[in-house]
């Protein structure tokens, strides 16, 4: 009799730790037809769909959460060009002010190499110290940088992760492909901002151009205007593309206000497989425009 029950509170043991580390978290964004938060929703008024199978939510929020904040820097040459790399600090330091006591922040600067300047803090001090240091460097290796970025994110003991990456140029440099920093950036939990702070030529030319672009030299890359759109809204999050130090300001408030207004929901999965999963958020009582990641890996 012993011996049973022993088993069967190791069995009941396992099944609780597994639900709980199941949990699916999901921040959820609504706006109406003018682009402006709306508030005041309740839990019975979201659908969430697994797959295309409506699951139940078991945890809901609308109340702002202390976040894991990593902000990723671009400090390639580039940035050099009419002193973008110190407005680029300035936002950052805006954006490391501005999430809620509690939360806890990393810092990566990233040029032809990355660099975790800041490891994982509480301190705003000291990741406004990180972000001041900050040195013009090289080239440019985003992908590297943003895979770097989820991969800490792992360690984090909040919920809800977000990453902002500051950058204006083309990644030239990255051991890994585009291609596998989507696929990380699809199978993690983290919302991934991003600003392309580009020249106002630069901006334009990228925005008419398509997937892919010729550089002065002949080298073919990846249009990083599209690159950065495609990361943000594979993450469920924005991105911004500032053509003036004023835009950028705005871009760096619309970030901030976007993370302190989101929704959190949460679901426990029916599977724990390692695939990639389809999820869609609706709000069925309104005609709002609603923002959330489009998928995830339960298993990753």
């Amino acid at each position: 009799m012993t011996r049973f029950l022993i088993a069967f509170f190791l069995l009941l043991t396992q099944d609780t730790l597994q639900v709980k580390v199941s949990l699916v978290t999901v921040p959820v964004q609504v706006t109406d037809s003018r682009g402006r938060d709306v508030r005041g929703l309740k839990v019975e008024d979201f659908a969430l769909y697994d797959d295309g199978r409506r699951q139940k939510i078991e945890f809901f929020s609308e109340a702002p959460q202390p976040i894991t904040l990593g902000i990723l820097l671009d400090r390639s040459v580039s940035m050099k060009y009419n002193d973008k790399i110190s407005r680029a600090k300035e936002a950052a330091l805006v954006l490391a002010r501005a999430p809620l006591e509690g939360s806890e922040f990393f810092y990566i600067e990233f040029d032809d190499g990355v660099k975790v300047a800041m490891d994982f803090t509480s301190d705003r001090r000291r990741m406004e110290s990180a972000i001041r240091d900050t040195k013009l460097g090289g080239g440019t290796s985003l992908y590297d940088a943003v895979i770097r970025g989820v991969e800490l994110s792992t360690k984090a003991q909040l919920a809800q992760q977000v990453l902002v990456i500051i950058s204006d140029g083309t990644d030239q440099h990255s051991l890994r492909r585009l291609a596998d920093a989507l696929k990380v950036v699809r199978e993690s939990k983290v919302q991934v901002y991003a600003i392309g702070y580009f020249s106002g030529t630069e901006e334009e030319m990228f925005r008419k151009a398509g997937t892919r672009i010729e550089l002065i030299d002949g080298t073919i890359v990846d249009n990083p205007r599209v690159v950065l759109q495609k990361i943000a809204q594979d993450s469920g999050a924005a991105s911004f593309f500032p053509r003036s130090d004023r835009e950028l300001v705005k871009a760096v408030e619309e970030i901030t206000r976007d993370v302190r207004t989101q929704y959190t929901l949460a679901f426990y999965p029916q599977s724990s497989d390692d695939k990639y999963h389809e999820l869609r958020v609706t709000v069925p009582s309104g005609r709002y425009n609603v923002r959330a990641r489009p998928g995830y890996a339960p298993g990753s």
